[in-house]
């Protein structure tokens, strides 16, 4: 995600300057830095060069963007993993929408959002959410590069797929799936009731 607002403040004041004299050396108004530093608004693509020089860092550093060099998404995950956990979806979709738009190449947080948009269809029975989640993941099943992310986002679409009614189409979505803990045998045998496996241990790995 983009952090420019808490960043620009942070740097700022770490130089004892005020907004108007920041404003001075890059050559905008004290209230352009105002709104960034607000949230309001972000930089155009002709003054972060500017600012990120005066700060003698990258843009990108600027951005916020390399705070999570080991993995962008790796806080995201383990904060929509602690909503799912309580339940609350709602919160869990929203926070991977944020993201997402910071990162729209990532297939596991698209793949994390189809997951999240079909525990919330699971437990409120939004059409829409259903939707939504099936258009997503078969998104990821036909771009994503990564096989692990495939074979999860399989297994959470042919149980949402069931629950939607869609039972045959679920079954043979199935047929795909490699034999592993969320594969062939452990989904077949969900989709008859056989096992306890659910959306939530998906997700949560539980």
């Amino acid at each position: 995600m983009i952090q420019i607002a808490d960043n620009l403040k942070a740097l700022r004041k770490q130089k004892g300057l005020t907004q108007e004299e920041l404003a001075g050396f890059i050559g905008v108004s004290f209230q352009a830095i105002s709104k960034w530093e607000r949230d309001e608004g972000y930089p155009d693509i002709t003054t972060l060069p500017a600012l990120a020089n005066f700060f003698g860092l990258t843009i990108d550093e600027l951005l916020g963007i390399n705070t999570l060099k080991d993995n962008p998404c790796d806080r995201v995950f383990n904060r929509v993993h602690e909503y799912i956990a309580n339940e609350d979806y709602a919160e869990a979709v929203k926070l991977l929408r944020e993201t997402v738009k910071g990162f729209p190449n990532d297939d596991g947080l698209w793949s994390e959002l189809a997951l999240a948009l079909a525990l919330s269809y699971e437990a409120h029975s939004r059409l829409e959410d259903a939707t939504e989640a099936v258009m997503l993941a078969e998104r990821v099943l036909t771009y994503s590069q990564s096989e692990k992310i495939k074979g999860t986002t399989r297994a959470g679409l042919c149980l949402l797929l069931n629950l939607m009614g869609s039972h045959e189409k679920a079954f043979e979505l199935s047929k795909t799936l490699p034999h592993d803990r969320e594969g062939r045998e452990s989904i077949q045998a969900a989709l008859k009731g056989d096992n306890n496996l659910t959306l939530r241990t998906i997700v949560l790995g539980e």
